[in-house]
């Protein structure tokens, strides 16, 4: 259990800290690098390949209680982060939009 909270308080770090990030870039006139699309948004939570505890990848574009994977919905604009009900955990869901964190 403790993987997947992990996982999943991890990547709504990521989330808020990217779009933080991207809201300066355009800001200063730069071209942001916020992610357009789920897997991009994956790639940037689970470079080193992490695995839950099912042993599939941590984080999937649709969330699985039985083995343990995030789900990940996003776009450029906002993400939605789920937390599998994975053994005693209960559902969670954050949704972080990019105006949310200015």
């Amino acid at each position: 259990m403790t993987k997947v909270v992990s996982h999943y308080e991890e990547a709504a770090r990521l989330a808020r800290s990217t779009f933080v990030k991207g809201n300066t870039q355009t800001a200063l006139g730069l071209t942001s690098t916020v992610p357009t699309d789920t897997s991009a948004w994956i790639a940037i939570f689970n470079p080193g390949g992490n695995l839950a505890p099912g042993g599939t990848a941590a984080y999937q574009a649709a969330v699985n209680d039985t083995t343990g994977v995030v789900g990940v919905a996003g776009s450029a604009t906002t993400i939605t982060i789920t937390r599998p009900a994975y053994e005693d955990l209960t559902t969670a869901t954050t949704t972080i939009a990019a105006t949310d964190v200015l």
